[in-house]
């Protein structure tokens, strides 16, 4: 028989804790704790910011659901400019979410408690039911306040209990020669090799052809 003693210590309940089912939709406190460049189904070209968001705990302040994954795909290098744009988006209301709203890297938005609304998404084929974020926000946001009874004044989150954030090591920087210049629109997350169509720049002045009497 294989000698398993050096494998010893291990707490086979604790898999029954960890679950990928979705959570209700609705409105959650949450941090990024990993963001990393992934490549796409669709083959050479398109990249996704991969972030894993963990969640501390509901916009109510129930820590039911407190350690569950939600993970968002950031088209951010894409063919499709519709699907640049929706990433584009979220990105910015992440990076306002944190109180960044001009920082150029990934690493900056991590371990740092926000707001987002969160939506469940059905199976559908081979897929799975899963959540999908639809916006990021400042906890002290308005729409993240709650009212406790009708007529009373709306109250804020109170702060996550037993959370640390850990040392910012979970982004990881895309690999050597896989991402170029930041973009012309300046906000240096998408690379300009994918054949999608920059915002043109301001229009030169017409040379000055008129010659003196």
């Amino acid at each position: 028989m294989g000698d398993l003693t050096e494998f010893a210590g291990g707490n086979g309940n604790e898999n029954n804790k960890m679950t990928f089912e979705p959570v209700p939709a609705g409105k959650y406190v949450i941090v990024a704790e990993k963001a990393a460049w992934e490549a796409t189904k669709k083959g050479a070209g398109p990249m996704a910011l991969k972030i894993t968001l963990n969640i501390l705990q509901d916009h109510a302040g129930n820590p039911e659901y407190q350690g569950r994954k939600i993970f968002v795909n950031l088209n951010l290098r894409n063919h499709s400019e519709i699907a640049r744009r929706i990433a584009l988006n979220l990105l910015d209301g992440l990076k306002r979410g944190v109180g960044k709203p001009t920082c150029e890297n990934a690493a900056e938005l991590l371990n740092i408690p926000l707001g987002c609304s969160v939506i469940m998404k059905p199976a559908k084929g081979e897929y799975l039911a899963n959540n999908e974020v639809t916006r990021f926000f400042p906890r002290n946001f308005e729409d993240f306040k709650i009212t406790n009874s009708p007529g009373s004044a709306p109250s804020t989150p109170s702060a996550p209990t037993g959370y640390q954030a850990p040392a910012p090591t979970g982004y990881q920087a895309p690999a050597p020669g896989t991402m170029n210049a930041p973009a012309s629109d300046g906000l240096g997350w998408a690379p300009n090799n994918t054949g999608m169509q920059q915002p043109a720049g301001p229009p030169s002045a017409a040379p000055n052809t008129t010659t003196g009497a």
